[in-house]
């Protein structure tokens, strides 16, 4: 309640997510909320310089490249990567040219210990400088953001809104979200084509996206790349300062 009472005497009040702006425009009958998300940095949309192998069929030599970024921790994500881990290893053991590479340390270091080192699994850990993400990310041909299922987790977690998000769809290649549908990062996907959402609970349903990910790629990137055209014009990071100017000079002119 004392902090309720500090927000809702606040000159301001801006918030990451939608669905974080139901949430406390309900607790405070505030109306004036505004939604800012995160902009991805320029160095993340496509380059000229970005053809990579994907007009060629993917083989044992030249693997599909599926990319998380970010720290892996077990109250954020339990309950989802492992199914995604599994189905990745069980598709490459199938002979499916897919590989999941994985950067960023793990909380604690034993999550994930027994399934990081199945085959088609690739741990790189920490990578530094933090720039390298940005070549890290042309060099990947899609990207998975996993949200832990856990009920307990998700009741607070469901509110908050990946940074990596707008930067994996800025990349205009396909984007995999694997969690429950009432999430922010579920709801903003869901409003762009050309990303995989799978708000079930099913290692099979993974299974299913990822070997039509191997065969309908160029079709799944080129809708992935429409998704990034709309990011550019509308969460690009000129125009989220910009707004976020006159956002300021409305509250100091009031």
């Amino acid at each position: 309640p004392k902090c309720l009472n500090t927000i809702k005497k606040a000159n301001s009040l801006l918030v990451i997510s939608k669905r974080m702006k139901t949430l406390y425009a309900g607790k405070t009958q505030r109306r004036d909320i505004k939604v800012f998300h995160n902009f991805p940095d320029n160095r993340c949309f496509p380059g000229d310089d970005d053809s990579m192998i994907e007009k060629h069929p993917f083989s044992e030599s030249n693997p599909l490249i599926l990319t998380f970024i970010g720290g892996l921790y077990s109250y954020l994500h339990k309950d989802s990567i492992e199914d995604i881990l599994n189905t990745v290893s069980k598709l490459n053991n199938e002979g499916i040219p897919l590989e999941l590479h994985l950067y960023g340390e793990r909380y604690p270091k034993s999550f994930l210990e027994k399934e990081i080192s199945k085959k088609g699994i690739i741990h790189h850990g920490l990578v530094l400088p933090l720039e390298k993400k940005y070549e890290i990310m042309r060099n990947s041909h899609a990207f998975v953001i996993p949200s832990s299922f856990d009920h307990k987790i998700n009741q607070d977690y469901q509110y908050s809104f990946p940074t990596k998000l707008t930067e994996f769809i800025a990349s205009g290649k396909p984007v995999i979200y694997y969690g429950p549908n009432n999430t922010a990062a579920s709801n903003f996907c869901k409003k762009h084509k050309g990303i995989n959402v799978i708000d079930t609970k099913s290692q099979n349903s993974i299974f299913n996206t990822l070997s039509r990910l191997i065969n309908d790629y160029q079709n799944l990137k080129s809708a992935s790349e429409e998704n990034s055209e709309s990011i550019k014009d509308t969460l690009s990071k000129e125009i989220i300062l910009n707004n976020f100017h006159n956002h300021l000079l409305h509250v100091i002119s009031e």
